[in-house]
């Protein structure tokens, strides 16, 4: 990981933002606001201003705004019989700021965990590059 100075309840700022929209899938997908994330990225110099005064505005009133909380669940059908229940995944559509600021906390919150060896390093839940197949070796390891 590269060396960022995050900042666990510091404002947040412009560079976070851009990083998350430059990272965000479904470019195409509308959140529950019915506003495609590529509207965001397209007009994002138009946009910052207002994403960062909201984003830090949760921050700093500690409260996360009642819209932002609305998920639209949606049945995405996979493969086989379509009145198979088991055939179907959920996906949920959240607000693309929602979706913003959890991304920028989340990073926030896991460059601190890792930066001060909060998580030991057999922990492999929760923890990017730490997948099913390190935790068994390591659980193989163990037993032999």
């Amino acid at each position: 990981m590269r060396e960022h100075n995050y900042d666990l309840v510091g404002d947040v700022n412009g560079q976070e933002i851009k990083l998350v929209f430059k990272n965000l899938k479904g470019a195409t997908a509308a959140g529950v606001e019915g506003k495609p994330i590529k509207l965001f990225k397209n007009f994002l110099t138009i946009f910052m201003p207002i994403i960062v005064l909201l984003c830090n505005k949760v921050l700093t009133s500690e409260h996360w705004p009642r819209f932002w909380k609305t998920s639209l669940f949606i049945p995405l059908f996979k493969r086989g019989k379509t009145k198979a229940h088991e055939n179907y995944c959920l996906i949920a559509l959240v607000p693309a700021l929602s979706k913003v600021l959890e991304k920028i906390l989340d990073t926030r919150l896991s460059y601190w965990i890792n930066k001060n060896n909060i998580i030991h390093e057999e922990q492999g839940g929760s923890r990017t590059g730490c997948g099913t197949t390190n935790s068994v070796i390591i659980f193989k390891a163990l037993i032999d």
